[in-house]
């Protein structure tokens, strides 16, 4: 193993030296990318940002690359040291996690022609919490609506476009009406048949997430997004699996919970760049999708301190708004160049 400086002088982080282990390992082998790939049972991607320096991948799959190339924990142990540095880092920069701090990364992020929209920013604005506002979303999400619809089928044109509006809602800054609306459409998703489908049922309670993440609700934010995800994968969907895995790492980020928040979005990205790196690949949702990751990612390094990643994800993301060309409101994500380009 190698520990010499980097480019810039400063020594190795654990990360970056399990990207280069990693990539060692396999040369020495005389393995390709796609050889590994096979022997692990991912695809040549998932070997490919493994060995991206300083990326952490997820635990299943630096285990995966640990047994198929024979290196006795060695990968499984530098990943450990990574999330420990990473942990470490956090802890002993938690005045950098100042809000002084965010405001600074995000002068930083507008000065290099990058910027979070105001949907990831708005996750880490401190709030109290509103309970009047929220008490009838609360209700319904627990199951003790008491002026319930009568059972029945529900039809899923009313129900899409009613979703539809409380997204549109939320994004307006109209908290209130958003608040006003969504009880009811849970309660006639509670009220309907097996019928409706999961897509539709995913997208309410995502907006239900991210109405409680705004309004400073961390325990009902978490409810929501863990029931938008639990619908999101019965659908298949990547797209909306991922979106699904970034409202959980906004609650998780709003109850304070920054690295499970950080590793939650770092794999939600990880089948995602499948799609994403295949030059055929044109799906608007998909590379949305992953840019939000992107910038909530930033933010979340940034928030521990890590200028280094915070800068590479943004950078990532800057690529993907160029790719898609144009701006866009993929699963309401808002993501796009005028976002990430306002200096330019």
């Amino acid at each position: 193993m190698t520990d010499d400086a980097t480019a810039d002088g400063e020594p190795p982080t654990a990360a970056e030296l399990l990207a280069a282990e990693i990539k060692r390992f396999r040369i020495t082998a005389g393995l390709s990318q796609r050889d590994l790939a096979r022997r692990s049972g991912y695809t040549r991607e998932y070997v490919s940002m493994a060995e991206r320096p300083g990326n952490i991948p997820s635990r299943d799959l630096v285990r995966a690359l640990d047994s198929a190339l024979d290196a006795d924990g060695t990968l499984l142990d530098l990943r450990t040291r990574a999330k420990a540095e990473q942990r470490a880092l956090r802890d002993g920069l938690r005045a950098d996690s100042s809000p002084d701090h965010v405001a600074n990364m995000s002068r930083h992020a507008v000065s290099v022609g990058t910027a979070p929209p105001a949907a990831t920013a708005g996750a880490l604005v401190p709030a109290p919490i509103d309970m009047p506002r929220l008490e009838s979303l609360r209700r319904s999400l627990l199951g003790r609506t008491l002026d319930r619809e009568p059972a029945g089928e529900v039809s899923a044109i009313p129900l899409q476009k009613g979703v539809a509006e409380a997204h549109r809602l939320y994004q307006q800054a109209n908290y209130d009406d958003a608040a006003q609306l969504l009880p009811s459409l849970i309660g006639r998703l509670d009220e309907s048949t097996q019928s409706t489908p999961a897509h539709l049922k995913a997208a309410t309670y995502l907006a239900a997430a991210k109405l409680a993440t705004k309004m400073g609700d961390a325990g009902l934010a978490w409810v929501a997004a863990d029931r938008c995800l639990a619908f999101a994968k019965e659908t298949g969907r990547l797209e909306l699996i991922g979106i699904a895995n970034y409202q959980v790492a906004c609650a998780l980020l709003r109850n304070g919970h920054l690295a499970d928040a950080e590793e939650t979005a770092a794999q939600a990205m990880e089948p995602l760049a499948l799609r994403v790196n295949s030059p055929r690949s044109n799906d608007d949702e998909i590379i949305s999708v992953r840019g939000a990751l992107l910038l909530l990612l930033a933010i979340l390094s940034a928030r521990q301190g890590d200028a280094h990643a915070a800068r590479r994800n943004l950078a990532d993301a800057a690529r993907l708004a160029d790719r898609l060309g144009q701006d866009g409101n993929a699963l309401w994500t808002a993501f796009g160049p005028t976002y990430l380009f306002r200096s330019r």
